[in-house]
């Protein structure tokens, strides 16, 4: 049998090594794994601020937009005006929006508060005990995954370039970009961008403090 030189599989190696280093240097991590993320929304179902509830499996073929919000952040806040704008544009076009509240100070009636006040008229939905957010390794407000038609997660992170409230990005690097690639029928490879806001406030876990 015919082996290979020690030169070149020492050579190799030194390759395979350098590239672990980079991978760990640069911090990424690959996209959250599909069928957990997903499924548990599926099986957990939640309510939107009228009780009725939601699952993944009834927007089956269709583009799902999920953006975790809150009425507190000012981060969050700020983003409200685009997404309804996106909302209004991408409706029209099939793609389905849902919201996810899963703070632990945000109370069901200021959520509903917030939605009318906005004129969100998309579900928001209450993630109580932040479950949910969970499942998706959701960090902060405003974040946004994106499923495509065929039920893969295809997108994780910020919903365009952002920063302060006061320097929203809103018209750089969109996740509109992403939508507009599915509804044209291309195919993605997942995305994952590092996403900016406010921290989910979510319920402590026992012995730890909570988050403010």
């Amino acid at each position: 049998m015919k082996t290979q030189p020690l030169w070149l599989t020492a050579g190799l190696l030194v390759l395979l090594a350098a590239a672990l280093v980079v991978f760990a240097a640069t911090g990424k991590t690959p996209p959250p794994a599909r069928d957990t993320a997903v499924e548990a929304a599926i099986d957990l179902g939640l309510p939107d601020v009228y009780g009725k509830v939601f699952t993944l499996k009834e927007f089956a073929g269709q583009i799902v937009v999920i953006d975790f919000i809150s009425v507190r952040c000012p981060w969050s806040l700020a983003y409200d005006d685009e997404l309804r704008r996106l909302w209004r544009k991408y409706s029209t076009k099939g793609v389905q929006f849902l919201a996810i509240n899963s703070n632990r100070n945000d109370t069901p009636a200021e959520i509903k508060a917030h939605q009318i006040a906005n004129d969100l008229t998309f579900p928001i939905l209450i993630d109580k005990g932040n479950k949910v957010a969970d499942q998706y390794a959701a960090q902060t407000t405003p974040q946004v995954y994106i499923v495509d038609a065929g039920g893969r997660l295809v997108y994780a992170g910020k919903p365009c370039d952002g920063g302060p409230p006061d320097s929203l990005g809103l018209d750089k690097n969109s996740f509109a970009a992403v939508l507009d690639d599915l509804l044209a029928g291309k195919t993605l490879e997942p995305i994952r961008t590092k996403p900016w806001g406010c921290t989910i406030k979510r319920v402590p876990a026992a012995g730890k403090p909570a988050a403010r």
